[in-house]
């Protein structure tokens, strides 16, 4: 009979759950949407249970990662009212100047300049 470890118990599945959780750990590492000065942590929890007689035991074992959650991402809105009184909100990019005017969703005859659809948004900062 072989010494028990951490190698070859559960017939290695142990050391498998390891591996599984350190590529985990390894890819939030290597995503520049997460925060490099946060630590990450894998934890091995190994529970035994022995038996009344204490010939046996129950071994559980759990592998666990606790990564860093993905920076939160920011944007930039503004809001007005409809000629209803209805709110109305619009994302707007950060590149875009005050007085700017978006013209993203215009349509416009080219003859005229008449705007046919879409709307002209002055943006404010």
């Amino acid at each position: 009979m072989d010494k028990l470890n951490i190698a070859n118990l559960a017939r290695g599945a142990v050391v498998e759950q390891f591996d599984f959780e350190l590529q985990k750990t390894l890819d939030n590492i290597m995503d520049l949407n997460t925060d490099t000065a946060k630590v990450r942590k894998i934890t091995i929890s190994v529970s035994i249970k022995p038996s009344k007689n204490r010939n046996t035991a129950t071994v559980a074992v759990q592998t666990k990662s606790t990564l860093v959650p993905v920076s939160p991402l920011e944007t930039n809105i503004m809001m007005d009212r409809d000629s209803t009184g209805h709110i109305v909100a619009e994302e707007f990019g950060m590149d875009q100047l005050s007085g700017q005017v978006d013209m993203e969703s215009l349509v416009v005859e080219t003859e005229t300049g008449e705007i046919l659809n879409g709307k002209v948004v002055q943006i404010k900062k």
